[in-house]
């Protein structure tokens, strides 16, 4: 299904949504230059929440000096020095440019696998118009992509976790993107009721970490980076662990990712 939208935050915001309610990945297809630049907010929202995205937008390699002649928006839109992937790479998992049809499929079926692997986001792929008009025929075998493999802590690690908490005398577990994961949203529930461990909401979070009809903890940054009787904390974060203040006693840190 093919949805023309009007605006390139509202295009990219949609599949997007799309993605996390049915768990498929979308493509995004942007105007060159100035509809790229709109949509790198949304672009890089994905990336915040780890939304798997393909995005592709168009380019012109020979600027009418050879048989095809891109016309006058050239000049406009599609002189971006270096390429207009330069515009998105610090918004994505990877900007690849793809300057002829016999590269074309494998970038973008490369681009899709990568899209998706742990820790998921958007890429990118620019395209040249001479490329898209070339003739192309599709490959007598398809290559075989594997799912994304999943990923989760070793047995020994999860099994001293485990013991540290049995034996921990004030635990707390601080969660930030754990409800983009439904698996893992019901793992974290039934672990904090199982243990009596209460759930800190990390500020920012993209997503809800525990249901409102549990008892839920909300602290500030300041005040949890001075608790002194904090004796094991299990951060449950993307990118950034939780750090308590250096001149404190330091608690045992356990960081885990998404996956349960």
């Amino acid at each position: 299904m093919y949805l023309d939208c009007g605006h390139e935050i509202l295009a990219v915001s949609i599949a997007a949504g799309y993605t996390k309610l049915t768990g498929r990945m979308q493509v995004v297809l942007l105007h060159a230059g100035a509809g790229l630049l709109q949509g790198s907010m949304a672009i890089f929202g994905a990336r915040l929440t780890e939304t798997p995205m393909l995005v592709l937008s168009g380019e012109s390699q020979s600027f009418g000096e050879g048989e095809f002649d891109p016309g006058p928006q050239w000049y406009r839109s599609l002189n971006v020095v270096g390429g207009p992937q330069r515009l998105v790479e610090p918004v994505v998992k990877i900007a690849l440019q793809t300057p002829s049809v016999s590269t074309l499929y494998q970038s973008v079926v490369r681009a899709g696998e990568l899209a998706q692997h742990s820790p998921q986001g958007p890429t990118y792929v620019c395209v040249s118009m001479e490329s898209m008009i070339e003739s192309w025929s599709r490959p007598t075998r398809i290559p075989y992509v594997p799912a994304p493999p999943k990923l989760q802590p070793a047995t020994g690690d999860i099994a001293r976790v485990a013991e540290q908490l049995s034996h921990a005398n004030c635990p707390f577990i601080f969660a930030e993107s754990v409800g983009g994961n439904e698996d893992a949203f019901r793992a974290l529930v039934e672990l904090a009721e199982l243990l009596a461990i209460p759930v800190i909401d990390a500020p920012g979070a993209a997503y809800p970490t525990f249901p409102n009809v549990t008892v839920f903890i909300s602290v500030s940054m300041q005040r949890l980076t001075s608790m002194r009787s904090i004796s094991l904390c299990w951060s449950r974060t993307r990118r950034h662990g939780f750090r308590p203040a250096m001149h404190r006693a330091t608690p045992r840190l356990f960081r885990s990712r998404n996956d349960p």
